[in-house]
Order: C-alpha cells, then structure tokens, then sequence
C-alpha cells in the first residue's frame, strides 16, 4: 500500500519527484530567442553578433579599420553641484577606427526587438549627448 503522489502538497511532490530523477525543467529560453554562439574560441550573445565579428575581421585584414575592439565599456556620467559622478556604464558591441571616414566608430548590433529596449536606447542616448559620438546599430 502507498501514498499516491497527487495526495501531496506542491512542496513535498517536488522534493519526492527530484529524489526520484523525473523532475526536469526545460531550459529556459533567452529573452529575445537568440543563440549563443562561439567564434575562434570568443562566445557571442547571438549568431548575427558572431557574423559582424567575422566582417569586422575582414575589415580589419584588408587594413579598411584598425584598433577594433570586443566589448569596450564607456562609463556614464551626470553633472552634480559642479561634480561629474558616474552612474553607469554602456558596453558596445564592437569599436573600432574607421580608415575611409577618419572616425572612431562605436557598433551595437541589434535585431528589431533589442533596439527598442528602453534601456539600451537610454544608455545610447545619454552616450551619445556626453560624448558627442554616434553608434551604429547593425
């Protein structure tokens, strides 16, 4: 004679069930659906990040940008009672210098969905008003 599984409250089911094995969840999805992918040993957020890379290192081979740089990080600041503090940081995609253009060019790349995140178009924005630079959406 035993106890039917149903009988029990939702606490001690899942703990008789993990006992057991037969508890599994199925990963959870990323928020915007995009797989991680790896290139040359470097992991990317999504596919499409990993392809600009791999343009971006043919930019960089037949010497049309240089200096090009994974992930770099532009601190965020706000002008208090004359004092400059930092509240944040905006983390690019890629940077590098443009040859043809003579520019330093900062690249976010960005499906339709993640462009319009509140956040992400905040930090843009406020980057773009401290520094006086633009960043590209690919």
């Amino acid at each position: 004679m035993g106890i039917s599984i149903e009988t029990l409250g939702p606490a001690a089911r899942k703990q008789v069930l993990s006992q057991f094995g037969q508890l599994t969840k199925a990963p959870k999805p990323n928020k915007y659906r995009n797989r991680r992918t790896t290139v040359d040993g470097i992991k990317f957020d999504s596919a499409k990040e990993a392809a600009r890379y791999q343009s971006l290192l043919l930019l960089l081979r037949a010497n049309r940008i240089g200096h090009l740089e994974r992930q770099p990080e532009i601190e965020l600041h706000v002008l208090r009672d004359g004092v400059l503090i930092k509240i944040g940081a905006y983390r690019a995609d890629f940077a590098y210098y443009d040859y043809e253009t003579a520019k330093q060019v900062y690249e976010d790349v960005k499906s339709p969905a993640t462009a319009k995140d509140k956040l992400y178009v905040w930090k843009k924005r406020h980057v773009e008003a401290e520094y006086g630079i633009e960043i590209r959406e690919v």
